[in-house]
């Protein structure tokens, strides 16, 4: 894995917990509509600043602490790399589709290829 920022790496392990916390409730028959909400509130942020950080706002000290202590976790846990945050192999067999098409493509492909990911990740960030 390359390495991370500071911020990449919080956000990964951010990213973590409101997979565990998705899963969690999914499990207990709760309906996935307003599980983004019901994560926000669980580490006592807004909705709205849980997008901004998943959009790419930083997550600075203070509210890295916050978050640890809701989600029970020891300070300092966002800023460690953890088995969890490790790459996903799904993940990596995804980006070395990519990296085949991109190689293979001309450049009209390639643009194309550029294009779907960034309409993806609009509609993944903003949802």
């Amino acid at each position: 894995m390359p390495p991370q920022t500071h911020h990449q790496l919080r956000l990964r392990n951010l990213l973590t917990l409101h997979r565990a916390f998705v899963a969690r409730m999914v499990s207990q028959g709760v309906a996935p509509s307003g599980l983004e909400r019901a994560f926000a509130a669980s580490i006592e942020i807004s909705a709205s600043l849980w997008s901004q950080i998943k959009g790419g706002r930083t997550v600075g000290d203070a509210l890295a602490k916050q978050i640890e202590s809701k989600a029970g976790k020891t300070v300092g846990w966002l800023d460690q790399v953890h088995e969890e945050t490790a790459t996903d192999p799904m993940e990596e067999k995804f980006i070395e589709a990519c990296r085949k098409a991109w190689r293979a493509s001309d450049k009209q492909g390639r643009s194309a290829l550029k294009q779907s990911v960034a309409l993806a990740y609009r509609v993944t960030v903003n949802r």
